[in-house]
């Protein structure tokens, strides 16, 4: 319902005279269209006077006075002035309350005199749908005391609780007169706001909130007190993105791209949408983003150097693979901090490769995808079962090659400082066999390496190997007695194991080596009086004997 202005007017009923003179009549004040209230209505009283007086208004006369038209006037109805100009009349706004309760007019003091003093106050003037106030009103020097449509009846003091049950804004208004001077009111404005309807109590916040790396995938699990709805996000400025929600569920399998690496949580979410606080703040992270292998080059060495570009930024290191290689050949670099793009890192020593390498990125959650393919080949393995044989004058070398091998060639090395090769590279040749500048005495260490377009391979193990020790010289052979011949001869051996004495052409006699050259001798019995026999001596090692001296004569003594 719209609000309704409420206005006095004054009636001033004029009498005519039968000499004209004009004679003061009483005011009274009539209300127009008020909305009801809830407690009883001044208007409701009845008094001797015209419906609508003040409650205590005392008529100055008895007599209804005759109303007679003024010079001019269409009818006998009286003009109404208004008591009070509209913007002075109080505008009920909201909707009627409750708690007013009908009151008697009470006595009004008598004697007063100018205008009425008016104190109206309320104990709140701005409340909750709900909630009560309590006017309170004190006046003094009136005569007639009106309370407005909500207030109902009112006496010259008191106080009453109102309840206000709806929002809106009511005006109070008290008014007062003291005889027939100007009219007091005062007003109380009291502004009602809606009931305040809290929300729902927020969940708790889930606990136990974990964010494990796998593969691909970054798995999320947490625990809540009961089954819930969620918010998962991924920290963020200047807000966190939601990464997904759900009406239940503790648990969350997120695929994001590779190189995903920050901080999640999780919010619990009741039934009104209302969120929890964060669960704890943890990092989680996918597989890497794999590299791009830019280029690839066997060096010597064995060595293959990769230049690749990192495209990733939570890789702990990388992986090399070698294409239909076996485990062995994988090689793991280790990211260095602050690692640029495009470096050229040595990868480690392969062998025999002649085929195509490729790169992955690692963490904790797994390898990336692989990288692009580039060709390589490396030098080749390192033969094996590698021997030196000495013969004579003559080192015999031999060796056993590896599967799919790539060699183009061999090398073989003398063992020194440095090592000293031998001969040149033999091609698709098992085995070698130097004749060249060899002699006696020869003691050596080697090894061989394969060969190709890279460069050798590691060494081969490493055997060693001599020639015959040099002959010993300066023979002399002579009988000491009817049964025993001595000899004496000078050692000219620096790798022998020992000499053998010979008699007519047999061994007869061993003797040890001696450390370093020089003069030796032995005797050779067990034979009779007047033998005379022809007698030699030879070094001997591994290689084979020296050659022998001259052989001597040499007779036991007569009989």
């Amino acid at each position: 319902m719209s609000p309704i202005k409420l206005h006095r007017w004054n009636l001033i009923a004029l009498t005519l005279c039968a000499v004209i003179v004009l004679a003061a009549c009483q005011p009274i004040t009539i209300r127009i269209g008020a909305p009801t209230p809830t407690s009883t209505p001044a208007e409701a009283l009845t008094t001797t006077q015209t419906p609508e007086i003040f409650p205590s208004l005392t008529p100055l006369t008895t007599e209804t006075p005759t109303l007679t038209p003024l010079a001019g006037a269409t009818s006998a109805t009286p003009s109404l002035t208004p008591l009070f100009a509209a913007t002075d009349t109080p505008t009920l706004t909201s909707p009627p309350v409750s708690g007013v309760q009908p009151q008697q007019p009470q006595p009004n003091p008598s004697g007063c005199s100018g205008t009425p003093n008016i104190s109206f106050t309320a104990s709140r003037t701005t409340i909750t749908a709900g909630e009560s106030i309590t006017l309170s009103w004190q006046v003094t020097n009136a005569d007639t005391v009106l309370g407005d449509e909500n207030l109902g009846i009112i006496g010259t003091s008191g106080s009453r609780p109102f309840t206000f049950n709806a929002p809106g804004r009511t005006i109070f208004t008290v008014r007062a007169r003291c005889g027939n001077s100007a009219i007091a009111f005062k007003e109380v404005v009291v502004d009602v706001n809606p009931s305040l309807v809290l929300p729902p109590a927020a969940p708790a916040a889930p606990t136990n909130f974990s964010a494990n790396g796998d593969g691909p995938k970054i798995i999320f699990n947490w625990s809540v007190a009961s089954p819930m709805g969620y918010k998962l996000y991924r920290e963020g400025s200047p807000s966190p993105t939601l990464i997904n929600s759900a009406s239940s569920g503790t648990s969350y399998s997120s695929p994001f791209d590779c190189d995903t690496d920050a901080k999640f949580f999780v919010r619990a979410v009741n039934s009104a949408n209302v969120e929890s606080p964060d669960s704890n703040h943890l990092r989680g992270f996918n597989k890497p983003c794999p590299p791009e292998i830019v280029s690839a080059s066997g060096k010597a060495q064995g060595l293959v150097d990769i230049r690749f570009n990192d495209k990733s930024t939570n890789e702990l290191g990388f992986r090399v693979y070698v294409t239909g290689g076996d485990a062995s050949t994988r090689r793991t670099l280790t990211k260095r901090d602050g690692m640029p793009s495009g470096v050229d890192q040595t990868i480690g020593t392969y062998c025999n490769v002649n085929s195509t390498f490729y790169m992955t990125a690692y963490n904790d959650a797994g390898d990336s995808e692989p990288s692009n393919t580039d060709p390589v080949t490396t030098i080749p393995c390192a033969p094996t079962s590698f021997i030196a044989d000495g013969s004579g004058t003559t080192i015999t070398h031999r060796w056993a090659m590896t599967a799919n091998h790539t060699a183009a060639g061999f090398q073989v090395y003398k063992v020194g400082s440095p090592h000293t090769k031998v001969g040149p590279v033999v091609s698709g040749t098992f085995t070698f066999r130097d004749d060249t500048g060899l002699f006696c005495n020869h003691s050596a260490a080697y090894f061989v390496r394969a060969v190709n377009s890279i460069g050798e391979s590691e060494n081969s193990n490493t055997d060693n190997a001599v020639t015959i020790p040099c002959a010993p010289t300066g023979f002399t052979a002579s009988g000491i007695s009817k049964t025993e011949v001595v000899f004496q001869f000078t050692d000219n051996a620096t790798n022998e194991d020992g000499f053998h004495v010979y008699r007519d052409g047999s061994q007869v006699k061993d003797l040890a080596a001696k450390t370093g050259i020089g003069s030796m001798g032995g005797s050779v019995g067990g034979m009779s009086c007047n033998e005379n026999h022809s007698y030699t001596v030879r070094a001997y090692n591994s290689a084979g004997p020296s050659t022998a001296p001259a052989a001597v004569s040499a007779r036991t003594n007569a009989c």
